[in-house]
């Protein structure tokens, strides 16, 4: 599987590494297209859902308009790390490990 940063089409604000989550779903998504990203920790698999990451459509949010938004919803900025959506597609493979034993 190959990992795409930044999204091209969005602009994101991760709250929480997504190591964190057992699995990660949309949480909801807002009328403006917003989507929130989140579940159980996997420290609290039975727990209640928790923001791992917030989504903005480039096409309805500059990133100005996506920060205030964040702010609005009482997210300081040192809660979370912020990606501007990106044409430039930078793909990097995930660091599995190797099963016939190579390295």
């Amino acid at each position: 599987m190959w990992i795409q940063k930044p999204y091209p089409n969005f602009h994101a604000a991760r709250v929480k590494a997504p190591n964190l989550f057992s699995k990660i779903r949309v949480l909801t998504t807002t009328k403006t297209g917003v989507m929130i990203y989140g579940g159980a920790l996997k420290t609290k698999p039975k727990g209640d859902a928790v923001v791992q990451s917030v989504r903005f459509p480039k096409d309805k949010y500059s990133v100005k308009q996506a920060k205030a938004w964040l702010k609005e919803h009482k997210m300081p900025e040192t809660a979370y790390t912020f990606e501007e959506a990106s044409e430039k597609k930078e793909k990097s493979e995930p660091n599995w490990p190797s099963i016939t034993g190579d390295k």
